[in-house]
């Protein structure tokens, strides 16, 4: 579904997940933003907060909390 990097809020401070989307359609788009909207405010212990959803021209991506781990693609 697309890559994540560790940025800096520089609006907030410390480090965020981003998560970079490959091609979203529109009809992506559409759903994607229905179901951010409709998770935006989910607060629970065991899953990550969604911070913001920004696009670039054609490009969609998203931030969210930043969680210390080992990445999931090494063994």
């Amino acid at each position: 579904m697309g890559v994540v990097f560790e940025a800096m809020d520089t609006q907030h401070g410390g480090s965020v997940a981003l998560k970079l989307l490959h091609s979203v359609g529109s009809a992506g788009v559409y759903h994607l933003k229905q179901e951010f909207r409709s998770l935006i405010d989910v607060n629970h212990p065991n899953l990550v907060r969604l911070h913001e959803l920004f696009s670039d021209g054609e490009q969609w991506f998203f931030t969210m909390d930043l969680i210390s781990g080992v990445p999931l693609n090494k063994k």
